[in-house]
């Protein structure tokens, strides 16, 4: 479309309009081309085809009453779906706002935290005892009637 709008050098805003208010008429059950190829005329070469498509589409999208039951079932999972979607909404809301470092972690990430403090004070302990053990074992040697 836009190879023809430049070779006739149609502004698209007056064929959109054309075309929308020849839709708008179409589903009233006017045809209004007629009309509307007399009012822009300098439209016609490119809203002609425009107005044959539009005239499928009406043709073949046939409007669809839907049953009270489906009706019913949407509204009862929307409203499901919308009572779901509120309160994760608020859960990531109230988490967005809190400074990241009091931000609540996933439980998870929280185990995993809580894993690697332990290993961390763990290592630590084993260090001390370590360190102990090396001194007390040099302090033996360099005087064995001191322990005795």
């Amino acid at each position: 479309m836009p190879g023809i709008l430049r070779r006739n050098a149609v502004n698209k805003q007056v064929v959109a309009d054309v075309v929308e208010e020849y839709s708008e008429a179409l589903l009233k059950g006017e045809d209004k081309s007629r009309q509307l190829l007399e009012r822009y005329p300098e439209t016609s070469g490119v809203v002609a085809d425009l107005f044959a498509l539009t005239n499928r589409l009406y043709e073949a999208l046939v409007p669809v009453e839907p049953s009270h039951q489906f009706v019913a079932e949407l509204k009862a999972n929307l409203a499901n779906l919308r009572a779901s979607t509120l309160l994760s909404t608020a859960r990531r809301g109230f988490q967005s706002r809190l400074p990241a470092r009091t931000r609540i972690a996933s439980p998870r990430r929280t185990f995993l935290s809580i894993i690697a403090g332990v290993a961390l004070v763990t290592s630590l302990v084993g260090s001390i005892v370590m360190l102990v053990a090396l001194l007390v074992g040099r302090g033996r040697r360099r005087h064995p009637a001191a322990v005795a």
